[in-house]
């Protein structure tokens, strides 16, 4: 079994979809979908070559990015 321990989380963990806290124990806290705002044109899409956006997300700082055609 597992010994009572005082959760020690850390940085934020995150993937595609969702962000949280993890402990070393593997028990997770304040997870929840990202929260973006809105997108930034990063390179904008001319006739020959496509451009991209992105946008991050406010709690964890995620960045999710998309390509333009």
């Amino acid at each position: 079994p597992m010994l009572e321990h005082e959760h020690s989380y850390g940085d934020w963990q995150k993937d595609e979809t969702q962000h949280w806290k993890e402990c070393r124990c593997g028990e997770k806290t304040e997870v929840g979908n990202h929260t973006f705002g809105d997108w930034t044109i990063t390179k904008e899409p001319t006739t020959t070559e496509t451009g991209s956006r992105e946008r991050t997300c406010s709690i964890c700082k995620y960045t999710q990015e998309e390509t333009i055609p």
